[in-house]
């Protein structure tokens, strides 16, 4: 599980410097979980059962639950997170705030090995920057088991695209179990997530600072690429280039996410008999944010196909 999660991690680590950042999952905001899942069911992925989040008394320390909950399309490197609320009673941690909005992609976040060289080079950087603690339960073939997760957070405001943070897996083991990790649409990897931004010059050198690692600039975007999976930024027009028909009503905003398939007819075959519409463009298939839950999904054959950056 942990070595089917490391195994890609290190391929593009030279190009990020110190302790380099990759992409480790996107999160959608649902108003349905039924619904959202569903949905990424028809689109070919296999879901992890419902896990209800926690987090820590700031006096006990015992694990308390919040109101919210995901279930997950765990792939070979990286997973899609959907989101929804399930108890209105307890912390939602902004959810509803999210889906006022719009409901789709809102969460991109990165895991580090570091956590605390992060936060001190964010801090650096010019960020504020906090640790924080996220726990929660998940079924094991041996009963349910506490997983941990160490965040490093900075104030929304900060990156006003969505919830952008970065982690640290305590026990992954416990999220990349075999058996999730298979999908009838051949999904392997988290391969990039897009953010459309109204000013590309800002963003892009706001995100350099976050991090810590240079762009590449090409046709209105701007790319990251990451210790696993790349980062992209671009404009209304160049993501309506990219993604023909791709709406945005509201900038900023993650937008788009990209998914590495072993075999794009493979995909399609899955995609045509679950009546999923789709558009082919060269070596992509692209759905639109409106049957992928509220985000356009591409799915690709390999890195390169999303991001030509050599």
């Amino acid at each position: 599980m942990t070595q089917l999660h490391g195994a890609r991690i290190g391929a593009n680590a030279e190009s990020a410097g110190p302790d380099p950042v990759g992409l480790d999952h996107v999160g959608l905001y649902a108003h349905d979980m039924g619904a959202a899942a569903a949905l990424y069911e028809r689109l070919g992925f296999q879901l992890t059962p419902l896990s209800q989040h926690s987090g820590t008394h700031a006096v006990t320390r015992e694990v308390v639950k919040a109101g919210i909950a995901n279930r997950c399309a765990m792939l070979g490197q990286g997973y899609i997170e959907l989101v929804a609320v399930v108890d209105p009673a307890l912390d939602l941690r902004g959810i509803p705030d999210g889906l006022a909005r719009y409901a789709g992609m809102h969460i991109i976040a990165f895991d580090t090995t570091q956590p605390e060289q992060r936060i001190a080079a964010l801090r650096e950087a010019g960020f504020e920057a906090e640790p924080g603690v996220l726990q929660r339960y998940i079924g094991t073939q041996q009963g349910p088991e506490l997983a941990r997760f160490s965040q490093v957070r900075t104030p929304r405001g900060a990156m006003p695209e969505g919830l952008i943070l970065t982690l640290r897996h305590e026990t992954p083991e416990l999220l990349w179990q075999e058996r999730y990790l298979r999908h009838p649409n051949g999904a392997r990897a988290l391969a990039a997530a897009i953010i459309a931004v109204e000013d590309l010059d800002e963003a892009a050198a706001r995100y350099a600072r976050y991090l810590g690692m240079a762009c590449v600039r090409r046709r209105g975007e701007a790319w990251f690429r990451l210790r696993s999976g790349c980062l992209g930024l671009a404009g209304r027009d160049a993501l309506q280039t990219r993604l023909p028909g791709c709406e945005i009503p509201a900038l900023p905003r993650p937008a788009a996410l990209a998914v590495e398939v072993g075999d794009l007819s493979r995909t399609a075959a899955v995609l045509e008999a679950n009546r999923v519409p789709y558009r082919r463009a060269s070596d992509q298939l692209l759905v639109a944010a409106e049957h992928a839950g509220g985000a356009s999904l591409i799915f690709c054959a390999g890195a390169g196909a999303v991001f030509p950056l050599d």
